[in-house]
């Protein structure tokens, strides 16, 4: 679903890539930041291990694609750590006393690294 309207947007503007993907860890980040502010709202934690879980499994694809055309080096470390990100989050599903504040800092540090 995610994966679907991300491509649908790309698709329209290659030049706007990295301003999408801002815009995607932004929304991120904002709602990883509110669960972990309301930690009593399981629904919203929830909702975002699923956001998160979703962005970052097709991050994991696009990086893996033949079509990506970025530096082997840089695709084996954004591999890396979306890896972490998705096993991290996995965690989060049966461990409650985990919090999203590792992968804020990461998501804020490619964000950072997009605006350059």
């Amino acid at each position: 679903m995610f994966a679907q309207a991300y491509q649908d947007i790309i698709a329209d503007d290659q030049g706007g890539k990295k301003s999408d993907e801002r815009e995607v860890l932004s929304r991120t980040i904002h709602l990883m930041e509110a669960s972990d502010k309301a930690p009593k709202d399981s629904m919203l934690r929830i909702k975002t291990v699923h956001l998160v879980s979703d962005v970052w499994t097709f991050f994991v694809s696009d990086l893996a694609s033949e079509d990506n055309t970025m530096t082997d080096e840089l695709k084996a470390s954004l591999l890396s750590i979306g890896i972490f990100i998705l096993k991290y989050v996995q965690k989060m599903r049966s461990d409650k006393a985990l919090h999203f504040t590792p992968l804020i800092t990461i998501s804020k540090t490619i964000m950072e690294g997009l605006e350059q």
